[in-house]
């Protein structure tokens, strides 16, 4: 009965001291890296950090009227396109990393205001709808390059900035919570 005891206290000893002093080291233990160097040059090397994408198709236009002696019977030349633009929005992240003070488990960073990396509209992504008459490559391209403008217009209108703002800073907040850091403070 003693032995039991004994083998009981001496239990309920080793349960105290781990909890105490984790003498088995068996509490989780998180990585913790160099946040000086390492971090910045991992930042820079995101450069273009994209938090926003918007989507969007066009209906382009182009109609040219026609004169002459066969006007009446051909009627005016049209050209519509249907396109498929891609905007994405977010932050350059070179000029953060240059910016960024660490002390301790914090960093702070002075965020630039979100800007818009590129409209794409792919050669393959547009659709000729209507094509009555002659029209030069040119005229076409130039047709698209329009449509390009007008889904980065309508990209803004729509709030893809404020959107890459608000997405740009949840995400950071979490890649430094990832790097060790337990305070991200973000100054615009």
């Amino acid at each position: 009965m003693k032995k039991i005891i004994g083998i009981a206290l001496a239990i309920v000893a080793l349960v105290v001291l781990q909890l105490q002093f984790d003498i088995f080291h068996l509490k989780a233990t998180s990585l913790k890296i160099d946040k000086t160097a390492n971090v910045v040059e991992e930042i820079k090397k995101i450069a273009e950090f994209t938090t926003a994408c918007f989507y969007e198709e066009q209906v382009m236009k182009d109609k040219r009227v026609n004169d002459g002696l066969f006007a009446a019977i051909s009627g005016d030349d049209e050209l519509v396109l249907i396109t498929r633009g891609t905007v994405r929005a977010g932050f350059d992240l070179a000029s953060v990393a240059e910016t960024m003070r660490m002390t301790g488990d914090t960093v702070v960073l002075r965020l630039p205001e979100p800007k818009i990396f590129d409209v794409i509209i792919n050669p393959s992504d547009y659709d000729v709808y209507v094509e009555k008459g002659s029209w030069s490559h040119e005229q076409t391209v130039a047709l698209v390059a329009e449509a390009q403008n007008k889904v980065r217009e309508d990209a803004i209108e729509s709030g893809v900035l404020q959107m890459a703002t608000e997405n740009g800073e949840k995400k950071l907040r979490q890649l430094f919570g990832c790097f060790g850091f337990n305070t991200v403070l973000i100054e615009r």
